[in-house]
């Protein structure tokens, strides 16, 4: 047989993949091949032909021999197809396509021969990406159980009757290393502790924290730690851990004659401050602690009103809140008193060498914001001394208008952008600051003030505002002590009957500053209560001006009254006061004039909406070391005593930071 390449044939018997003219049919090629060999091997063994042995016997044993070796040679064609097939060729001939198509079905099967190499590429691929990543997670897994076999090889007791807060306090050690303490591992009765070393007022000193506990459900109550300096010791119970050193180590603290203490910080879970532990290290003993959650509801009276009103009173020194809550609330507070307070969702704190001042808010829970309670803890040597602290309540701005009913509602999250000022009830209120007024940070670094003469900041000038008070002026001698501007008096509405008046020092202020060379502006005391009235009192100014050379600006003076308190203007609504102050300075700016405001911290909050008086320039009062309000304001009246030559007695003294003066 002619050894060939795979063959098909379709049912009918034809060949698939090449033309039958060209490959010889292997079945009657076998039996042209043994015909041929039969008749050679006649040739060689048969005798020559006789006639006696040409007869019929003859003639049929050479016919039997004949088909016993055909019979052989299908056998064994039989025998070469089955071998054929089991060494993977086709079990059965598939069916042939046409001749004609011999081409296109070769050219299907390269491409199917190409995939199938291409999807055993990829597979192949596959595999052993695949294995070499169980490969690597099989290897960390190992080291993984490596280390940890031998950190508890080395940290945990064998009987597992006990735990660590870390298993790794050699590691921990290191850190703690510094220049101030010398951190190693010791053992106590057993137990693992941290142990710091330093020295305190040329005294040896060492902390102990434990780190090993044992391992039963009171484990969390038994942190301690204690400070030694040999001779005694002083256990302080604290909660804290060893990712950070601001939940381990001490503050040291002042404790003025008595030398230095340490003040322990422990602290919640979310990071706030819990409570506070100090101990004098002069006489080695713990001398006070306060636990916030305990200690600042002392501070307050919190009851519920009759059955009928069903609201909650908030008294922190003297000074109360009336609270509109439901009534999970009012039942709270009637079941708890002062402890249905929740202080320090928000906890902001600093520790000085004299004290820890905390500004913590005030809730009676979760969406149901009070406002903060803020103040000071100082050191003793005897103790911790609550030295100012105060409650702070969320208000809407108009909250003192008069009339106004001063329930409050909660609010439902904690405050990030207020004002801060005084109320007249005596406490302190937060207000939401202005979204529309510009506001301004600025730097007081610069800022230089002396004991005597003008304060200096940055390239600021002095200036002084009078009136009839301040009696007859030596303007030159004013001029001479560093004097840039003036703000005189024009005249005032008064605060019973609501009459204009002209300041009797009015002219001769203006032209005598006017000819010792300061710039001169003029302001109006207010005491108007609508928006006509404003505009009355601007007008009033615009005519006492005319003819007098006055080019700097003209101001609305609104303030609180405090003697009387009935004052008319004190009884205007916040609203009613800023329209007529509006009134002011349209009426002001119409006569060619810059219109300006003067207003204290607290009526800037409480008693002007600054939003609606947003195109007005300010000229901010505030007796302070720095400004208590971040609004943009133009010139700042830091002190009403000053003391400046040329006038006798005292005289508001002002910075300008921005000139007005045009």
């Amino acid at each position: 047989m002619r050894k060939r390449d795979f063959v098909e044939y379709d049912d009918d018997d034809n060949l698939i993949g090449g033309d039958d003219d060209d490959i010889v049919d292997e079945r009657e090629e076998s039996r042209l091949a043994y015909e041929r060999a039969m008749a050679q091997m006649r040739k060689k063994k048969a005798p020559a032909p006789s006639e006696e042995d040409d007869d019929d016997d003859s003639d049929e044993i050479s016919e039997k021999a004949y088909e016993a070796r055909k019979r052989a040679a299908a056998e064994r064609e039989k025998k070469a197809a089955k071998e054929y097939e089991t060494d993977g060729g086709p079990k059965r001939r598939p069916p042939e396509r046409p001749a004609r198509n011999s081409d296109n079905l070769s050219k299907k099967i390269v491409k199917q021969r190409e995939t199938i190499a291409s999807l055993e590429k990829k597979s192949t691929l596959f595999i052993v990406l695949w294995a070499i990543t169980l490969m690597i997670a099989i290897g960390l897994g190992v080291f993984i159980i490596a280390t940890r076999k031998k950190e508890n090889s080395e940290n945990v007791k064998i009987d597992g009757s006990t735990t660590k807060l870390t298993y790794s306090l050699d590691k921990v050690a290191k850190e703690f290393n510094s220049a101030d303490y010398n951190a190693s591992v010791k053992e106590i009765n057993g137990y693992e502790y941290l142990c710091l070393s330093t020295v305190v007022d040329e005294k040896n000193i060492n902390l102990y924290f434990q780190n090993e506990f044992p391992n039963d459900d009171n484990a969390a109550n038994l942190m301690e730690c204690f400070v030694t300096d040999g001779t005694n010791m002083v256990v302080v119970n604290s909660t804290y851990t060893f990712d950070s050193l601001e939940t381990v180590l001490p503050k040291k603290v002042a404790l003025g004659e008595d030398g230095s203490g340490f003040l322990y910080v422990a602290y919640t879970e979310s990071g706030a401050p819990a409570s506070l532990s100090l101990v004098n290290l002069k006489n080695m003993e713990k001398v006070g602690s306060v636990n916030f959650s305990s200690t600042f509801p002392y501070y307050f009276t919190v009851q519920v009103s009759d059955e009928a009103e069903k609201y909650v009173s908030v008294t922190n020194a003297d000074a109360t809140y009336n609270y509109d809550v439901d009534l999970t609330v009012y039942d709270k507070v009637v079941d708890n008193g002062s402890g249905a307070l929740v202080f320090g969702e928000d906890f902001k704190y600093e520790i000085t060498d004299t004290a820890f001042t905390f500004d913590a808010s005030v809730s009676f829970g979760e969406g149901a914001q009070i406002g903060r309670y803020a103040g000071s803890i100082e050191y003793t040597a005897t103790g911790l001394n609550m030295a100012s602290a105060k409650f702070q309540a969320y208000v809407p701005a108009d909250y003192e208008d008069p009339g106004k009913n001063q329930l409050l509602t909660p609010e439902s999250e904690i405050w990030t952008d207020y004002y801060t000022t005084g109320g007249a009830n005596g406490g302190t209120l937060l207000v939401k600051k202005y979204t529309v007024y510009p506001s301004a940070e600025r730097d007081t670094s610069t800022l230089v003030r002396n004991d005597s003469g003008y304060w200096t900041w940055g390239d600021s000038t002095n200036g002084i505002d009078v009136s009839v008070y301040q009696g007859n002026v030596d303007w030159a001698a004013v001029k001479a002590a560093g004097t840039d501007f003036v703000f005189v008096r024009a005249g005032f509405r008064g605060y019973s009957g609501g009459s204009l008046a002209t300041d009797d020092n009015f002219v001769k202020n203006v032209q005598g500053a006017q000819a010792a060379g300061l710039k001169v502006g003029v302001y109006f005391f207010t005491q108007a209560v609508n928006e006509a009235e404003g505009k009355e009192e601007g007008q009033y100014v615009v005519n006492l001006l005319s003819g007098m050379g006055v080019t700097g600006p003209v101001v609305i003076d609104s303030e609180y009254l405090m003697d009387p308190k009935d004052a008319r203007g004190n009884l205007a609504t916040r609203e009613d006061r800023t329209l007529a102050t509006k009134g002011f300075c349209e009426t002001v700016a119409a006569a060619g004039y810059t219109p300006m405001i003067y207003a204290s911290t607290r009526w800037l909050i409480t008693g002007l909406n600054m939003d609606e008086l947003a195109d007005y320039k300010l000229w901010y009062a505030a007796y302070a070391d720095s400004p208590l309000i971040d609004l943009d304001f133009a010139v700042w009246q830091y002190s009403p005593t000053g003391s400046v030559s040329g006038i006798s007695g005292d005289v508001d003294v002002n910075i300008m930071l921005e000139d007005v003066f045009q």
